[in-house]
């Protein structure tokens, strides 16, 4: 993720590479519009989505994976599916989910693990203005909803 490069153009790239190299289809939908979120922000959000394709293309043996990334800064939406085995149990030295539930948390996104019952695994992660926040910022005059803290 660079100045002149999108979250969803480096994820696009990332999940390229990803493909050619495991054979496996990634198929990324982008939705952005062009006011970028923090810098601090898209990386993040880059690492998690990173992980999570990874993931899927190393432990699910998976035969499609599908990538969503609708960024409306300051609110971002990534999710990744895929067709694999789903969640299994986790190994010793597997500390990937843990560290994408930190990512998340350092930026106020939340993250969600859904298992598809044997059908698949749905990561997704949500950057939102809490509704409140946005209300009571707007009504004190506050000039940017893109400094989240």
């Amino acid at each position: 993720i660079g100045e002149s490069e999108s979250l969803g153009a480096a994820i696009s790239n990332v999940a390229r590479h990803l493909s050619e190299s495991s054979g496996i289809p990634i198929r990324v939908r982008l939705d952005e519009q062009p006011t970028r979120l923090r810098p601090e922000v898209e990386a993040e959000l880059f690492r998690i989505a990173q992980e999570a394709m990874n993931n899927a293309v190393k432990h699910a043996r998976a035969t499609s994976i599908d990538v969503r990334c609708q960024v409306y800064a300051p609110e971002a939406i990534i999710t990744i599916t895929d067709n694999g085995v789903g969640l299994q149990s986790a190994r010793t030295d597997s500390h990937g989910l843990k560290i994408m539930r930190e990512r998340a948390r350092l930026i106020g996104a939340e993250l969600v693990v859904r298992d598809n019952a044997s059908r698949g695994l749905t990561v997704s992660v949500a950057l939102k203005v809490p509704r409140s926040t946005a209300h009571a910022d707007a009504d004190a005059g506050s000039p940017t909803l893109l400094e989240k803290r």
